[in-house]
């Protein structure tokens, strides 16, 4: 499967609508499910605006995103989300390992109790670090902070 990164544009919002409300919701993932149709068009609003935010494409049709945000210590933290019908595909794999081959300093911020994610992170290679750097938001006892180098 072929995949792109591009910004987002407001034909995306049926995209991100249709499997945005599959996202499971619940203690493990700090993301929400779309609500309704008007709700994904005004997050593609939003997302098109934000430079570090681009679209995940496969065959003209958006299957997830990517936010990529600069840190300081020239750190770049990734946030990742795919359709859930195109997991354990590779998509977030090619994603992420396309990332590395620019040098890029990347760290991830995942949910304690998100195992999926940490599991995600350890097998493209990233090590999970003790010591959570101050730039992070959220509480320390309920993050695990990834890097890779």
């Amino acid at each position: 499967m072929a995949i792109q990164l591009r910004r987002f544009q407001d034909k995306d919002a049926a995209d991100l609508f249709e499997w945005g409300q599959r996202i499971q919701t619940d203690a493990t993932v700090d993301f929400y499910t779309v609500q309704n149709l008007a709700d994904a068009m005004y997050r593609v609003h939003v997302f098109a605006q934000d430079p570090h935010i681009r679209a995940i494409v496969s065959k003209g049709h958006v299957i997830g995103y990517l936010e990529l945000t600069p840190r300081p210590a020239d750190y770049w933290e990734i946030g990742l989300i795919i359709d859930p019908d195109q997991r354990k595909q590779g998509v977030g794999q090619r994603v992420v390992r396309s990332l590395m081959e620019r040098k890029l300093k990347l760290a991830a911020v995942v949910d304690s109790r998100n195992l999926i994610a940490q599991s995600f992170f350890k097998n493209v290679g990233f090590q999970m670090h003790d010591q959570i750097p101050a730039w992070v938001q959220q509480d320390p006892a309920t993050v695990r902070f990834f890097i890779w180098k």
